[in-house]
């Protein structure tokens, strides 16, 4: 059993009161064997049915062991959030990836007990300081956390029949994440379980990609160059559960992608807040992302 750390926040940054009184009254716990299967199930239960988690054996063997692809180290974390009697209300997961001149971090999902919902506590989770799990992953992996560092996770585009779609993105916009342009990088999810064929694995699925630097700082652009090694990043972690010839179809689109933008920084978009604009919406909105021949692409059935 991993030893319990506080919720800390980055030096100077002020939180709601709400969110402060939750981090107060919980700890971060980084899962090991001895915990993953209660963990797994706990998550699994929330975004098993949505097909948007890992098989069960691909993060286990991440858990117990590092992994590296080429010159690319790539180390999965999952950390119980636990109130103060001990109880897991939330969890959340990720990974690092160590390249040659970047650090990607990978966040994953923030499963919260539905009970919880509310009270703070998967905002307090986000807002957390990084830096604790990504020396402990550069540790793990014998590498140097001192490289330029890019903490980005998936997020589902803005869906005006889903009545939480649009509280979810300002959350995570008053969590200080922005979006990288789909034009700019189509990203996909690749290598997740298929909730209807057990065994299986769904195809490439395109989705919006969020942006944040490791304190939980707020990025307004990126350079194209740390967009291309973005691209071989995520595609280095994918190739550790999706067919080979579905991460190279879709890197091979990214890299396209990223080459043809025109400017040497790419604006980053922001989330909606109270009163977003019609353009604000459709910018994360379904409508942004890929069209079909690009669905085609990413899944590496068409040049």
């Amino acid at each position: 059993m991993q030893p319990l750390l506080p919720i800390v926040f980055p030096a100077g940054r002020i939180v709601d009161p709400r969110i402060q009184a939750a981090a107060d009254r919980h700890r971060l716990e980084c899962v090991d064997g001895d915990r993953f299967d209660e963990t797994y199930d706990f998550m699994a239960a929330c975004f098993g049915p949505l097909g948007e988690i890992e098989p069960r054996e691909v993060l286990r063997a991440e858990i117990e062991t590092p992994r590296f692809h080429g010159q690319v180290g790539i180390d999965y974390q999952l950390v119980r959030v636990v109130d103060l009697e001990g109880e897991l209300v939330a969890v959340i997961d990720g990974r690092y990836a160590f390249g040659p001149d970047l650090i990607l971090g990978l966040g994953s999902n923030i499963t919260t007990d539905p009970a919880r919902r509310g009270d703070g506590v998967g905002a307090a989770v986000d807002l957390s300081t990084r830096l604790p799990f990504l020396a402990r992953s550069a540790a793990r992996l014998g590498r140097s956390p001192d490289l330029p560092c890019v903490i980005v996770a998936d997020l589902d585009p803005y869906d005006p029949d889903v009545p939480e779609s649009l509280a979810r993105m300002r959350l995570w916009g008053r969590c200080g994440w922005t979006v990288i342009p789909p034009a700019a990088l189509p990203f996909a999810l690749l290598g997740q379980a298929d909730p209807d064929r057990p065994g299986e694995l769904l195809g490439p699925t395109p989705n919006l990609l969020m942006a944040r630097g490791p304190e939980a700082t707020r990025l307004t652009s990126l350079p194209r160059s740390v967009l291309r090694s973005m691209v071989d990043l995520l595609a280095a972690v994918s190739h550790g559960h999706a067919p080979a010839h579905e991460v190279e179809g879709w890197a091979t689109h990214a890299r396209s992608a990223v080459d043809r933008w025109p400017d040497h920084d790419v604006a980053l978009l922001p989330l909606p807040g109270r009163d977003p604009t019609p353009e604000v919406l459709a910018a994360v909105g379904r409508e942004a992302l890929l069209d079909a021949s690009d669905r085609q692409a990413v899944a590496g059935l068409t040049p």
